[in-house]
Order: structure tokens, then sequence, then C-alpha cells
């Protein structure tokens, strides 16, 4: 079973049969990828689920660095595609692989906070609502030297 494990707005996992590529325990990665390779994915594998190379691991985190995909033996410079589950922080490491295409996906980790099904939110608030992020009155500061 893969995936599921967010909550019920990310959907239920998936049953799927794979071939096993790779198993490890030891695949660090880059945090945002840059310096030494110190966040473990934990125990972790390469799989290929109907021709994908999908890479899975026990500790949740984010795709900071092809760590992730290389630990496991996969050549990134033999795939026409490459996705990974990250908001924002693996660009630094794949830039240079081609060109970056953003998808938004439904459920709990979404970017569009206007669709998650919220009952105990005090309205109106940013960014679901067109309020300032910061009321005008507090900035700037009476400190600052922003008058001077």
């Amino acid at each position: 079973r893969l995936g599921g494990k967010v909550g019920p707005q990310s959907g239920s996992p998936l049953d799927v049969e794979a071939e096993v590529l790779a198993v490890a325990e030891d695949v660090r990665q880059q945090w945002f990828g840059r310096g030494e390779p110190t966040l473990p994915l934990g125990k972790s594998a390469a799989i290929r689920v109907g021709g994908v190379d999908v890479v899975i691991g026990s500790e949740r985190h984010q795709v900071f660095s092809r760590h992730v995909f290389e630990g496991h033996g996969i050549d990134l410079e033999q795939k026409k595609v490459i996705v990974v589950k990250s908001t924002q922080h693996f660009a630094n490491a794949y830039a240079s692989l081609g060109r970056i295409i953003y998808c938004d996906t439904p459920g709990t980790v979404t970017m569009d906070f206007s669709t998650l099904p919220y009952r105990n939110l005090k309205r109106p608030i940013w960014p679901l609502d067109d309020v300032p992020v910061v009321p005008r009155p507090l900035w700037p500061p009476s400190w600052s030297r922003a008058d001077e």
C-alpha cells in the first residue's frame, strides 16, 4: 500500500504490485539541496510500479536533493520526467535537469487553502479572504525610522 496517510482529503492508499529495485536504511538527503546529506529517509526502497520508478521511505520528508533517487541507484540524467513531492525546496538540486513544472494536488497538503473543509475557522482570515496581512495602522511601527 502506498500513500493515503496524510488525511482523507488526500485520498486513500493505493494497492499496487511493484518490482523492488533497491532497499536501503542509510540513504540521507541534503537539506534544501545544499551541504552534506544528513536528513535520513529511514528504511527506504526504490520500486517500479507500471514502468514508473518510485522511491518510498519510512520518514515523512519533502524531497530536497537528488540523493533520494541516487542513493537507490536511479540515474536522474537518464529520466525523461522526474516528479518530486515537495513545495519548493527541491528546486536548487533539480533545476539543472530541465524545466520545472509546478502542480497542486487536492488534499491536505494543497497550496490552495480555500479548497480545505475548515469547520472552526474564524473569518475573515488571510489568505482565504481579501484582508491585509498586517493591518495598516500597525505598519510601519511607531519606533520605525521609515519617517526620517
